[in-house]
């Protein structure tokens, strides 16, 4: 139920509620129509047995260089089945049927004379170009040398938190980055009364090697039609708003610890990952409590000041537990103070604010004031 493209694309699925939490249920929440699932992508009129199971047909030898010469062809969309996606085969797999053994099955138990002990890896499996769009993977836009393409979304170091909202549960038009088309129909089906979440889940890879496994879930909001945009707009200002003050809190930390926090090497996500986590659960109360107040017709100003004092306090109480605990030879009191009142100057800036769609204060210079103070003598 993966991305045909290799790296180890994320999956998206949604779960149902306590009341909806059979594997029947789950599969049908995540099924599409048969009209949008055949529109998506791939050739439906081909309904031959290989064109859907690959298997069944003789093994595709995938497009690859050998000199300045290509061999073997491409899986694109046209010259398959949509259902194809469900069946990638990147691989060539062959089992070891010559050297079998007898005992008790290492997956199931069952006790057997004919044993598959080994099977050997083939180079040259099956390589998928085009314009596939698997329905459980979100995508992105990139445009390199003037060529756009859709790519599908990739686990990164640090885990799945709500800082992958904007893509995984609504569309981020500014990155260019889509939620899984599943995600897509299900809101536009989905009537309110219960509770659903979304469940993220993929391999972090480096070069076909699998570094983490990362998976989260995260509860999806009921949101009228009617004001869903709006909605939309607050909750992307929350998530952008929340990623300018992790940043910030990152940066703060290392100009506390180096003299020069530019040239400083070494793996800092830890950081970023301790800000997300500790900030998730005021981030769905924020977003509950914006929806209702859209709901009831009233300004939901409150919510996100909350929200916007709940970041500031976290990234505070971030760089105070590491701001003290860079290297000892290069320790500097000073530094460490000036850093941190950069922080919240930069935390309760302008930038924020706007994100957030709270007021920003207006200075006025010296000149003007006094100019002002002169005519209100007069």
């Amino acid at each position: 139920m993966t991305s045909l493209r290799g790296g180890g694309p994320l999956t998206t699925l949604v779960l149902g509620d306590d009341k909806h939490a059979t594997l029947w249920q789950l599969i049908l929440l995540n099924v599409l129509e048969g009209g949008k699932f055949l529109g998506i992508c791939g050739n439906p009129a081909l309904t031959t047995g290989k064109a859907i199971f690959p298997w069944l047909g003789e093994t595709r030898k995938g497009r690859r260089k050998k000199g300045d010469e290509f061999f073997g062809e491409d899986t694109t969309p046209e010259i398959v089945h949509p259902a194809t996606m469900f069946w990638a085969m990147p691989r060539r797999i062959r089992l070891n049927l010559a050297d079998l053994s007898s005992g008790s099955c290492g997956a199931c138990g069952s006790i057997s004379d004919r044993l598959i002990s080994s099977y050997k890896e083939i180079a040259g499996g099956a390589s998928y170009g085009g314009s596939w769009l698997h329905p459980l993977s979100p995508y992105y836009e990139k445009t390199t040398k003037g060529e756009t393409s859709i790519l599908p979304v990739h686990a990164q170091p640090g885990g799945i938190s709500y800082r992958h909202w904007l893509g995984l549960v609504q569309q981020d038009g500014a990155e260019k980055r889509m939620p899984a088309r599943i995600v897509h129909e299900f809101y536009d089906r989905w009537k309110s009364g219960w509770q659903f979440r979304l469940w993220a889940f993929g391999y972090d890879m480096d070069n076909m090697k699998a570094r983490c496994w990362y998976e989260s879930t995260m509860p999806l909001l009921y949101v009228d039609s009617a004001f869903r945009g709006e909605y939309e707009q607050y909750a992307a200002g929350m998530v952008k708003a929340a990623a300018e003050i992790a940043n910030n809190a990152r940066s703060a930390v290392k100009k506390a610890w180096f003299r020069r926090p530019g040239d400083a090497k070494g793996d800092t996500t830890f950081l970023d990952s301790s800000f997300w986590q500790n900030t998730e659960p005021a981030f769905f109360m924020a977003l509950d409590g914006i929806r209702k107040a859209l709901e009831s017709k009233i300004d939901n100003k409150v919510a996100r000041q909350v929200w916007h004092k709940t970041l500031c306090e976290h990234a505070l109480k971030l760089f105070d537990d590491y701001a003290w605990k860079g290297p000892i030879e290069d320790a500097d009191p000073k530094r460490v103070v000036i850093a941190r009142r950069k922080l919240e100057f930069y935390n309760r800036g302008k930038k924020i604010k706007e994100l957030l769609g709270l007021p920003v204060e207006q200075k006025t210079t010296n000149k003007a004031a006094k100019k002002k103070e002169a005519k209100q003598k007069t």
